[in-house]
């Protein structure tokens, strides 16, 4: 975990939402962390519920675990994969010259001042 600083976000956000009764278990690894719950209507909820509030990037797979020929039953691991901006709020930036450029002619050196679903930056020379 790199930036603990948008982790801590995240935390205080769940938290102010009672978000974390849905999660079964939440566990530590070294690139972030993994929160284990029993319905996959409720992971893509609790995902959905942190797209709607981070700027983020999510990814779903489907994983076969075991399936029944007799019955036509089958059961399947899904995980979703959420990778947060690694921005945060009072953060100094320094964009590549095409964003800026793209970005209506800002400065290179901007700074963030606010981070939701979006990431909302101000240029610092010419606020």
């Amino acid at each position: 975990m790199t930036h603990k600083r948008s982790f801590l976000f995240l935390e205080q956000l769940i938290l102010k939402h009672n978000m974390q009764k849905q999660c079964l278990d939440v566990q530590e690894e070294e690139v972030g962390l993994n929160f284990l719950f029993a319905k996959r209507e409720l992971a893509a909820s609790f995902s959905q519920f942190v797209q709607d509030h981070i700027s983020c990037r999510m990814k779903s797979s489907k994983q076969l675990i075991s399936h029944d020929e007799k019955n036509g039953t089958a059961h399947h691991k899904h995980t979703f994969l959420i990778d947060l901006a690694p921005v945060c709020k009072d953060d100094l930036v320094l964009l590549p010259k095409p964003l800026s450029k793209d970005l209506g002619g800002i400065g290179p050196l901007v700074l963030v001042y606010k981070i939701s679903k979006f990431i909302h930056i101000v240029d610092v020379q010419t606020m």
